[in-house]
């Protein structure tokens, strides 16, 4: 007779886990794995095919599973703390170690995937570690500090000053046209040169100006 364990796994959140990393992968498969250019000779009627599917998928998928991928990384982070902390163990020098090694591992990754996003998460669970004694209220008050988009903020307040104001986007756009000529006539040492550290540039400034 087997015996009984309090270490079940939640099935919702590995449902939930699992919707987003279908929808992470569809996004980056129509998004020809951050090279987003379409094919030169591709078929004429393909064009509106693709923009159709491309605009499907969108809607389906984007922001929706990096947003539900995003709060099952901190929920796993709440339930592993949590369960130890229950134990009497203070988990968060492992977490921390833990965060050391995707970070290492998606550096590494990065080097083919531009569009490579663990070493973002790597680096924005380090917060996760100091917040989690926190007042609810004071987590509560940060969240909507963050939901509200203090870039978008930003932007429009700046714009009153300023109507041509939207950010860098020259030096954005600059950046992911090298990487497209990089990817498209370089050799495979030159786009891991590129990626592993304008690629890095590129993504940070991106996922910035866009909130």
């Amino acid at each position: 007779m087997s015996t009984p364990t309090n270490n079940k796994r939640i099935e919702l959140i590995d449902a939930l886990r699992g919707f987003a990393l279908m929808g992470i992968l569809l996004l980056h498969s129509v998004e020809h794995f951050s090279f987003m250019q379409e094919a030169e000779k591709n078929p004429e009627v393909f064009h509106a095919v693709d923009s159709y599917v491309n605009g499907f998928v969108t809607f389906l998928f984007s922001g929706k599973a990096f947003t539900i991928f995003s709060l099952m990384f901190g929920f796993s982070f709440y339930t592993i703390i949590n369960n130890n902390l229950k134990k009497g163990i203070d988990f968060r020098g492992q977490f921390a170690w833990r965060l050391v090694v995707l970070f290492l591992f998606g550096y590494i990754y990065s080097a083919i995937l531009l569009g490579e996003i663990l070493t973002i998460y790597a680096l924005l669970g380090i917060p996760l570690i100091f917040l989690f004694n926190l007042n609810k209220k004071v987590l509560l008050w940060l969240a909507i500090l963050y939901l509200i988009q203090i870039p978008t903020i930003i932007r429009v307040i700046m714009s009153y000053w300023d109507t041509d104001f939207n950010y860098d986007w020259e030096t954005v756009g600059a950046l992911f046209g090298e990487a497209f000529q990089v990817f498209g006539e370089g050799s495979f040492l030159e786009v891991a040169e590129f990626n592993l550290w304008k690629g890095h540039k590129a993504i940070w400034l991106w996922a910035f100006y866009q909130g």
